[in-house]
Parts: structure tokens; sequence; C-alpha cells
């Protein structure tokens, strides 16, 4: 912990600074500018008047380390040079490049003693458990769970930071805890040998899912008769399918769910894509001689289009990547543009990985992600840049970027049970029952990706609407018999007669049966589906959780429409080109569809009247 000297008149620079860093500095206020030279580093929040006067900056100058934070558009006179003990940071500023500036200045902090360094590595521990590098509730969960001595459950992808975290929270919760790895090669007896000397330690395991029943039970002994170490597990996934079916002790598994902890990938976290871009380029940028780095925007939105299937840790090695091939000679700081993003590893042949590769008989249109992309969805429903267009209201168009990151989560999450059943079979070291497991896991995440798959083709497919009058009622109870299948969610339509609106029937029969397959998917067969008119051309479509059901749909709650699942968004827009509309709104007790379609030619939207009544 540094001591700091905040110079600002402004009530809100001073509460932001606090904010930011009073949880790890000691911060002094004032109004007034007078010598500060006991502190370590002094903050001052200067007018373009003050910052030209130079008495302030002589008496600023005594400073040991100096922080000067001023207007945009502020002229910075030339006497004032930045490097290592003095640094400008502009308004508005970003939260991060704050601690960034501040941690570069405190970068050759005074010699402290070892419980001084104990502190500062708890601190630098700390930012594993906050945002961006884990969701903000999943640290805030983690923060409270490292107080615990009870066993701690973290989920998550590979290169989300898994280790790292675990680490932290042992850090966190004493940072006199030696932390001992059981690796896969290792028998339980060889660790806990090893860890005899210890008084007290965190034993952590990873991949705790993929060890064998007998390591399973063997762990769960050593965690009720050893009261020496504070248990962190890791997976990929909730193994609860396999515990339930006896492919993993039951014991365990409910020894360890008191505290858990789910990491959401990147692709999830768009948001933090480039906070942690900036930190992270900013600590490599520093360690090969410039002295700041950043990027243009454009850099940034190629940064966040991709999928990141190796999450936080393919980040970092794609920064390095881009940072080492940049060579700005006598450049003191840097700015990495698009073109200098590079997200593949370089070519052994010599070929610039980010330059597309002539195939033989394929253009370089043809070969373009975007152009397939745009010839899939040949129907016209694709923005390709959602950012360049501004809408007041929602369009028939689908958000391709939001589209693109939910199908790399729904075809990601299912290759794991394929990829782990391939390498076990490989290995030859699964027995009957646990191959059976995985093969059963294997086929479902195969029918889950043909299911996607048939959904896609089909939307593609659908041409211009050509509308008619049509009986919707008529087409939901159809569309319930075709997809309810072995499904056990009862589905109630509460329509006594008739319910004529005016549209495709070939575009309603998608929408109506890609709602019920997104609603049963929601609700994993335990909860209702209910469907009602509540006015003219509108049902009321509600998927209600029962009491044992987990519904996903809630996780949308406020990210707005461009954020809905994507099977959701589909539905809206064949919806909106039948001069349609769809509402989703979500609460504790499930989830509600409006769906609204004209009731007579001519209806509908785009400026066109409707008979809907609004609720």
């Amino acid at each position: 912990m540094a001591d700091l000297v905040l110079f600002s008149a402004s009530e809100v620079v001073r509460n932001t600074i606090d904010a930011v860093l009073g949880r790890w500095h000691a911060i002094d206020a004032r109004e007034e500018l007078t010598p500060a030279s006991e502190a370590e580093l002094v903050i001052a929040d200067l007018s373009e008047q003050e910052i030209g006067q130079s008495d302030v900056l002589e008496t600023l100058g005594s400073a040991v380390r100096l922080l000067l934070i001023v207007d945009r558009t502020t002229p910075v006179p030339t006497s004032v040079r930045e490097g290592r003990r003095l640094a400008v940071l502009r308004k508005p500023f970003d939260p991060f490049e704050l601690r960034l500036k501040v941690d570069a200045l405190l970068a050759t902090p005074p010699s402290r003693t070892r419980g001084g360094r104990i502190h500062a590595a708890r601190d630098d521990a700390d930012m594993w458990l906050e945002f961006p590098y884990v969701p903000a509730p999943a640290g805030a969960l983690l923060r409270r769970a490292a107080a615990l001595d009870a066993p701690l459950w973290i989920m998550g992808e590979p290169g989300c930071g898994r280790r790292r975290v675990a680490a932290a929270v042992s850090l966190r919760h004493d940072p006199t805890y030696r932390f001992v790895t059981w690796y896969p090669d290792q028998s339980l007896e060889q660790v806990l040998e090893t860890a005899a000397g210890e008084s007290r330690y965190t034993l952590y395991v990873p991949d705790i899912d993929g060890r064998s029943i007998a390591d399973q039970e063997r762990l769960l002994a050593a965690v009720s008769d050893n009261g020496r170490f504070r248990l962190v597990v890791s997976s990929v996934y909730d193994p609860a399918a396999q515990a339930a079916s006896g492919g993993f002790s039951r014991g365990l598994y409910h020894a360890l769910t008191g505290l858990v902890v789910q990491l959401s990938p990147l692709r999830e976290r768009p948001e933090a894509i480039a906070p942690l871009a900036r930190m992270l380029t900013f600590s490599a940028a520093r360690r090969l001689g410039y002295r700041d780095a950043t990027y243009s925007e454009e850099g940034l939105a190629r940064l966040r289009s991709y999928m990141w299937p190796g999450n936080l840790a393919e980040l970092e090695a794609v920064i390095n990547r881009t940072i080492v091939h940049i060579d700005r000679l006598g450049s003191d700081s840097l700015i990495i543009e698009a073109d200098e993003v590079r997200l593949v590893a370089d070519d052994p042949g010599g070929n610039d990985p980010r330059e597309p590769v002539q195939r033989k008989g394929v253009s370089q249109e043809e070969a373009s992600p975007q152009e397939r992309f745009r010839r899939l969805f040949s129907a016209g429903l694709v923005s390709a840049q959602p950012e360049q267009q501004p809408r007041s209201e929602p369009s028939a168009e689908i958000d391709a970027e939001v589209l693109i990151a939910s199908l790399a989560h729904e075809f990601g999450n299912p290759m794991v049970p394929i990829q782990t059943l391939a390498s076990m079979l490989n290995q030859g070291e699964s027995s009957e029952e646990e191959a059976r497991i995985l093969i059963n896991a294997a086929g479902d995440a195969c029918d889950r990706i043909g299911n996607t798959i048939k959904t896609l083709s089909a939307f593609a497919s659908l041409e211009t609407p050509t509308p008619s009058r049509i009986d919707l009622a008529d087409l939901i109870r159809r569309g319930i018999e075709l997809n309810s299948g072995n499904n056990d969610t009862p589905v109630r339509l509460l329509v006594d007669g008739p319910l004529a609106v005016v549209a495709d029937p070939t575009h309603v029969e998608f929408a109506i049966g890609t709602l019920l397959d997104e609603s049963f998917a929601e609700l994993a067969r335990a909860g209702t589906i209910e469907i009602r008119p509540t006015g003219d051309g509108t049902i009321e479509w509600m998927v209600s959780a029962g009491p044992t059901a987990v519904t996903h749909l809630g996780k949308w709650i406020g990210r707005g429409d461009r954020q809905m699942p994507w099977r959701v968004m589909l539905v809206r827009a064949v919806t909106m080109r039948n001069g349609g509309s769809l509402e989703m709104e979500t609460a504790g007790s499930g989830t509600t569809f409006a769906l609204t379609l004209p009731v007579k030619e001519g209806g509908g939207a785009h400026g066109k009247k409707t008979n809907r009544t609004h609720r």
C-alpha cells in the first residue's frame, strides 16, 4: 500500500479516484496545492490555467512521483516530459487506465519487510478475483468464499484462469498457506506425503471430473480425515449427469457443491475484452521499452470480433505475439492498429497470418468469412456492422456479432464430452461404464449440433413472405404435436377457437417450432409452457420454471434486445418480416414472450396500423 496525495477541486474526481484506488492505497485528498514531498505519489487534477503556471509545476516538482490529470483538450507545456517519474492522464479517463498509470509510476517502490512483501503479493493476487479478469458476480463470490475453509469448486473452460484464481483464493485466505497441486500422474498419497511438513496448505485438484472414481473416493476420505488442507478443485463443466449415473462419486459431488463458482468464457464477456487488452498490453509494452501502449478503436474492434476459444490464455498469447512483432524505433508511446493484431500464430512457411491465403479455384472474396456468412443468410436479415447502424427501435435485422458468439458457445460446450471420449478411448483407460456414459453424452452433443444446423438451414431457406389469412391457433397445435416429441414438459394452449392472423404460413411454422425448441431446452424438462391470446393478433407465451427447474433465460435480464438467445433472435426476425413483433420479459418465475402478428391485410410493423392490444 502506497501513500498518495490527491489535489483536486472536483468532488467527482476525488470520489472516482478513491473508488478506484482506495482499496490498495492510502489517499490524502486536498483541494488546494501544497508541497507533498512525504507522499510516494502525487496526483494533481489541474485546469488549463493551472498547468500553464510555472509556480504550480514548481510546487508539484518536489514530488517523488507525479500523475497529472488534465482535460482532453488541455495543451501540456513542452517542459512537462513524461517518463518513469511523471505521467499525464486525460479526462474522462478509464479506471483501468488510471490503475495502469499509478502502477507504472510505483513500479520501483522502496524495499519492504517480509510482511510488506506478503501484503504486496496478496494485493497482486486480488486482481485475479476482480473484473475484468473474472466476471464481477463471480469475483464477489470468490472473495467471500476465500474467507472460509470449506471446499471450493471452480468451473470454467480451459484458458479462463482457473488455476490462477485458485491460487489467488488461497493467498487471500491465508498468505502463509502453501499452494499444492495434485496432478493426474501422481497418487494422492504422494501429494499428501510431500505436504506432510506443512501445518496448513491449499490442495488444488485440476479437472476433478476426469479423475477415476477410486481417486475421487480417496480424496473424499482425505477431506474428512485430514484437517490440514483447504480443498479447491476445478472442472470444465458440472458433472451432475455423471454423478446421477454413477460416473462421479456422489459423496464427493455433494461435498464440493457447497461453494461453486462459474467462470464465464471470454466470448460471453465482450465488455471485459477492452480493459483486459489494455492492461495486458501495457504490461508487455513496458517490458519492451515503450512508456505507454494502447489500441485504436479499430484495433479494439478486431479483438472484440474474435470468438476466443482459448479464453484469457489465448488473449494473453495474442497480445504477446502482437507486441513482439511491432518494432517502432524511437517511439515512446504505442497505438496498435487493427492490421497489427495477430490473432493467429505465424505460419512456419513464411506466410503472414494476417493476410488471407489464396486457394486454388477460390477467389479471395469467396474465401472471406464475412462473404460466406452473408451468402448463408441470403434472406438479408444480417447486419454486418450493427455498431454503425444505431436503432431507435428493434428492426428485422439480426446482430451478426452476437449471433456468431452465441453459436460459438452453442458448439463449444458440447464438444467437451466428444473430446474427452476420444481421449479416454484412445488411451484405453476407460471402463465399460465410463465409456457408455461418455458415448451417451457425445450422442447428446451431436444431436444438439445437428439440431442447431437444422434450425439455421431452415432459417436461411425462408424466402420473402407471402402473407395469407391463417389460423394461428391451429399452427400452434400442430407445432406442439411435431416438436414436443418425448419431452415431458407440459404445454397448455388456452385458445377456445380459431385465431385469425395474416402472415406467411411457412414463416409462422418456423417461428412456432423454434420457440418451442428454445422453451423445451431452457426448462430442461421441468416446468410448464402456457400459451394464450391476450388481444387481437397477440399471444402470450409463458415459460414457467418448475420447483426443480433451472431456466437459463434469466441470464439475459438487462442485456437488451441485442443479447437475447440466438433462437429467439431468429424468431423475432421472422416475425418482424411478417409485420409483427416479439417481446421478451424475464422474471424470477420464468420468461414471457408476447408474439404479435397482423390481423388484417396491410397491418403490422414498419409504421403500419395493427389491432394489437398494448400490455
